[in-house]
């Protein structure tokens, strides 16, 4: 009787030095109860409750296990064992114990509250919700049970019913911050967004830390157009609550849509700072850089994003559109192809294999490309931006006519697709079917020409009118060959009766300046002088009814100037033999560059060693520049050479120009000079198809690749039989040049 009395005295003593606040002292008075009887009920109970409340989960059900197995009857032992389980996230267990206290004592009200918590989470939504209906009608006032309720009608997409019991929780305890915040949230979803913003308001007034309800509001604000009030509300849940990316996400989006793109691109760095395996602002970040022409940056994110993420599609369409931009980079499309490839291999979409094709393309694999959207057109119907990409694959490989099929189909689909027209239009020029072709060819406007500034408001001539007595500006767009091309219109319009004005770029100028009926020429960036009407350059040819029988002449409309021809004639020297200008290259930027480039030691090896070889053009590429110190027969004046007046000065003291599809090609062909064109295998649509000759310049002759992804060896081959008849001398061998 003695240790029954003084076990019972020891437990008094424990609840009285747990109410004090001696947790420690309290378990060591329960630990001593147990070192006499170890089943101790109340002993086990209490330092299970006690475990509980310090959040001590696993070390409290442990405790009320070993009592619950000696008084298996209690109902009150079986909930708190329950709740330690359900606080551990054990929830087949805290159910099982709830129901056996339940069964015991079937009045329990938190009883069923936590059951129904337990059920939910184990995904049986309806029968959680009657165990927290059953809670309720046992205890009207119980606002967790009610607001429980709420939560399960509200992600059942009940939202009526949802904000109904957020009411009536609120109505049983009106410092409910959780039930204001999911009120004004379903209130938001609802369109009720005045209401909306006083629940967040009373949820933040309830508890100003909570980063959720500051964003709450912050979407409610948004939704009501008050962007300033909901980015400031965006940044203060980041700010009380910093591990909240999402609001760091929301604001940057928010700043996107009211084009501030650099602030947005401040948002998502602290999204990443605050979190930097958050992938939704690493790819954030990356499209921005893209979009604002930080390729590289960009690159480096999406890379990042793949590398963290490789199954993950969005950072592989981010490397395929950086890629696309920097076309001649070409270990960055291969790289890009790569990624795309991984995740098709685990999730094949048309569109991934679209992007694959896409990224074919720029790699010259136009067979593998047609291939690949052979693929996504078995995946399901092709959408206009689809055929586009086919028709691309289609072109590049020679099929004109399919190429033709895709872009009008595109067009058929969306017939304000401005690129679907503008390519139906380049394959009907290159055909040579210009009553087709000029027409569609002015959709060019809408897919990234510009015109002058000061074009706007004025008058746009396309041959409605006569222009006898007026004065017409002719713009400039495009590349410098497109420019030297059209400017012969200056000729046609001035025999019409106008006054014509060029305005050009700076460096063609002086060379324009030469051409008969050009009243004006101005560079670029100047301000132009009084005009009735304008017509960009490449529109002059559908104003002007331009057919492949009537293409102006005559067959040389340019000429060099007297005096720079006399200086370089100077600095070639004495005549060593037949002159001959080259051009192996052009802009490395041009989106055919890899295409249209010609390898300078291949080109010098086609050349008769007798001849006088003159690189025409003035920046060479590393590798050319190389292969030039090792051939010290070659002229080469680099920046001698200020503009165009002196590239056409050169040429003029040549015998033969061969050259590549660049603007030095153009202007030999306009002054007249025998000029040899080396044409891939899909030229550019001026060159049309299966001809040798040019109408466009009768003094041209050209060579073309006849294979798809043939290379040069064959044009070349062809170049060296022609000078072998033209010059006589036989060319020296390639392996010999190699060697010198």
């Amino acid at each position: 009787m003695k240790e029954v009395a003084d076990v019972s005295a020891m437990l008094t003593q424990a609840s009285a030095l747990y109410a004090a606040g001696n947790r420690p002292a309290a378990e060591q008075l329960c630990q001593a109860v147990l070192q006499l009887q170890p089943s101790h009920v109340k002993a086990l109970h209490f330092l299970g409750t006690a475990a509980n409340l310090a959040g001590e989960h696993a070390r409290a059900e442990t405790h009320l296990a070993q009592a619950s197995a000696v008084q298996p009857q209690d109902p009150q032992l079986l909930f708190d064992l329950g709740t330690a389980c359900l606080l551990q996230g054990k929830h087949a267990q805290a159910l099982e114990a709830f129901d056996r206290s339940l069964a015991l004592s079937p009045a329990q009200p938190e009883a069923l509250y936590n059951r129904g918590l337990a059920l939910n989470r184990l995904g049986r939504a309806a029968e959680a919700l009657r165990s927290h209906e059953q809670a309720c009608r046992l205890d009207g006032r119980h606002a967790r049970a009610i607001y429980s309720c709420g939560l399960i009608h509200q992600e059942a997409g009940r939202p009526e019913a949802a904000l109904a019991k957020y009411d009536a929780a609120i109505a049983a305890k009106f410092d409910f911050p959780e039930a204001h915040g999911n009120r004004g949230f379903v209130l938001n979803e609802l369109g009720e967004h005045a209401e909306a913003l006083e629940s967040y308001g009373r949820a933040i007034s309830l508890r100003p830390m909570s980063g959720m309800y500051h964003f709450g509001k912050a979407k409610v604000l948004r939704r009501m157009n008050r962007p300033l009030e909901a980015l400031a509300s965006f940044r203060a849940a980041a700010q009380v609550e910093p591990g909240l990316t999402g609001a760091r996400m929301e604001a940057g989006d928010l700043l996107e849509s009211m084009k501030r793109p650099d602030e947005a691109l401040q948002e998502y760095a602290a999204a990443m700072a605050a979190d930097p395996a958050c992938l939704p602002a690493l790819h954030a970040r990356g499209r921005l850089l893209l979009a604002a022409g930080r390729f590289d940056e960009a690159r480096t994110d999406f890379l990042r994003g793949a590398a963290a993420a490789p199954l993950d599609a969005a950072f592989a369409f981010g490397l395929a559109a950086c890629a696309q931009r920097r076309r001649n980079d070409r270990q960055g499309i291969q790289q890009a192809l790569t990624c795309v490839e991984k995740v098709l291999a685990h999730e094949p979409g048309a569109k991934l294999h679209v992007m694959r094709a896409s990224l074919l393309n720029a790699l010259l694999r136009f067979d593998e490309a047609v291939a690949a959207m052979e693929t996504a057109e078995r995946l399901g119907p092709l959408d206009a931006e689809m055929l586009l990409v086919r028709g691309h694959s289609n072109f590049e490989a020679g099929r004109y006519d399919a190429a033709l099929q895709d872009f009008h189909q595109a067009v058929v689909l969306e017939p304000l697709n401005g690129l679907g027209r503008l390519d139906e239009a380049l394959v009907h020029l290159l055909k040579g079917d210009f009553v087709q072709g000029w027409p569609l060819y002015e959709w060019r406007w809408g897919n990234g020409a510009l015109k002058p500034e000061f074009t706007a408001g004025r008058k746009m001539w396309l041959g409605q009118e006569p222009l006898q007595d007026r004065t017409i500006l002719l713009h400039l767009e495009q590349g410098y060959g497109d420019v030297i091309q059209f400017s012969r219109y200056a000729t046609v319009l001035a025999n019409q009766g106008a006054k014509v004005i060029l305005y050009v770029q700076p460096p063609l100028v002086p060379l324009l300046a030469t051409i008969p009926g050009a009243h004006q020429v101005v560079a670029a960036g100047e301000a132009p002088p009084d005009f009735d009407v304008y017509c960009p350059l490449l529109s002059v040819p559908m104003a002007t009814n331009t057919t492949l029988k009537n293409i102006p002449g005559p067959a040389s409309y340019l000429r060099a100037s007297p005096a720079k021809a006399q200086q370089w004639r100077e600095r070639l020297g004495p005549r060593k033999g037949p002159r001959i200008g080259i051009v192996c290259s052009g802009n490395t930027d041009h989106a055919r560059d890899a295409l249209r480039s010609v390898p300078l030691a291949s080109l010098l090896s086609t050349l008769p060693e007798a001849a006088q070889v003159v690189v025409l053009q003035r920046e060479l590429r590393e590798s050319d520049a190389r292969s030039l110190q090792q051939h010290g027969r070659v002229l080469y004046f680099g920046e001698q050479i200020q503009d165009f007046s002196d590239t056409a000065a050169l040429c003029a003291q040549m015998d033969l120009v061969i050259a590549v599809d660049t603007s030095v090609a153009h202007l030999a062909g306009a002054l007249g000079v025998p000029t040899w064109l080396l044409l891939s295998f899909a030229p550019d649509w001026r060159w049309l198809l299966d001809r040798e000759d040019s109408p466009w310049y009768p003094s041209m002759r050209l060579f073309r690749q006849h294979r798809l992804n043939e290379g040069w060896e064959d044009v070349l081959q062809r170049v060296r039989g022609q000078l072998m008849q033209r010059f006589n001398p036989a060319p020296v061998p390639a392996e010999v040049l190699a060697s010198a």
